[in-house]
């Protein structure tokens, strides 16, 4: 009999979170899973699980935190769930109420420092409902270790499991990526792919440019992923002042990231924090040499010198200096980038991450901690 699992996120627009709750629901091994999927409402989450035929019910995306575990609860019992996988804190707490109500386990993922966050008279209460959880998954060990200390989670019922993606990456050619781009020939391209969020460090990014680019005027800038303001008209109002309303362009949501890294020469990460960082293992994967901050989870991703550089954060003048050196040397450019995608073939695809979690599932399950109990709605 197959293994009912729910899959509960409150978010809706595209992200590494989001990414990683649908490439779970829909990839689950189809013999032994069967997923369903509880979300806050449409967007690019409800079209990809419907791309990837994920049962889905939508739920108000301004109800009420009771409403949400009414909604998860009802789920549960009229579908015989055997499992609740929530990612992020909000849809963590959510489920974790429904599980105690109808008696299944419940896995919480979480995916970087803002979960974390302790800055709300809620904190407290988070902190509780959140070790109720049968099981929470970080996405490093770096977040791991910031639980530990901000929420109190223990070894005991938590675990690591690093994000992966699929492969092969795309087969587009970099001729073909640069010119959709607009790319000239002698172009060098630094990308960076993400949303415009304040973790994300692009007005750092923006002052390391203005540094590289009075040392070489061929360098260009794309910044791909989705805008939110008021952020967005500063970063650009910071573009104007630097100087830089050519040399960097941002190119808003792009729907498959293969399509750009193609394009790119060298990948850029200037976050403040990442749990993770997905897009630094495609651009490892799309053999893209990548330039990285000490953030958190790039320093489980790439090893310093051997497969990327990593360089601190908030600093534009070591991003800066270390852009520069990259360039400046593409055949140890390429030797790190030959060896970063071997690296993700060997801990970071999408097939590794999936069996880790279904086996956290059966465990979970098979433990009978908790018998379920299926009522009528």
């Amino acid at each position: 009999m197959k293994l009912r699992i729910l899959h509960v996120i409150e978010t809706c627009g595209p992200g590494g979170a989001e990414t990683v709750f649908t490439s779970l629901a829909g990839h689950l091994n189809a013999n032994r899973f069967e997923s369903r999927a509880a979300i806050s409402g449409t967007g690019w989450v409800a079209d990809r699980l419907q791309t990837l035929s994920v049962p889905t019910t939508l739920g108000r995306s301004h109800s009420s935190g009771l409403a949400d575990v009414r909604l998860l609860r009802s789920l549960v019992r009229e579908h015989h769930i055997d499992l609740m996988h929530a990612h992020l804190l909000g849809s963590g707490i959510h489920a974790t109420l429904a599980g105690k109500l109808t008696r299944i386990p419940v896995v919480v993922t979480l995916h970087g420092e803002l979960d974390l966050s302790t800055g709300n008279r809620w904190w407290p209460l988070k902190r509780l409902l959140l070790n109720q959880a049968d099981h929470v998954v970080f996405v490093s060990n770096w977040l791991q270790r910031r639980a530990a200390a901000a929420y109190g989670v223990t070894p005991q019922h938590a675990s690591v499991i690093h994000n992966g993606i699929p492969l092969p990456p795309s087969t587009w050619s970099r001729a073909s990526a640069r010119g959709v781009l607009g790319i000239l020939p002698d172009d060098i391209v630094i990308g960076a792919i993400g949303n415009v969020r304040p973790a994300k460090g692009y007005d750092v990014l923006l002052r390391a440019a203005a540094l590289l680019l009075d040392r070489n005027t061929r360098v260009r800038f794309l910044v791909a992923g989705e805008w939110s303001e008021p952020l967005f008209s500063e970063l650009k109002e910071l573009q104007e002042e630097l100087g830089l309303a050519t040399a960097v362009r941002f190119l808003g949501f792009v729907p498959n990231p293969d399509r750009v890294l193609a394009g790119f020469d060298l990948f850029v990460l200037p976050s403040r924090s990442e749990g993770f960082s997905i897009t630094t293992v495609q651009a490892m994967a799309a053999g893209v040499p990548v330039v990285a901050t000490r953030s958190g989870g790039p320093e489980e991703i790439l090893e310093d010198g051997v497969t990327g550089t990593l360089v601190p954060a908030n600093d534009p003048q070591s991003l800066a200096a270390s852009l520069e050196k990259v360039i400046r040397d593409p055949v140890w450019a390429g030797i790190m980038a030959t060896q970063a995608h071997e690296v993700v073939r060997d801990r970071f695809t999408l097939d590794r991450m999936v069996q880790s979690y279904e086996r956290l599932y059966e465990d979970l399950i098979n433990q009978g901690r908790r018998s379920p109990v299926h009522e009528s709605a």
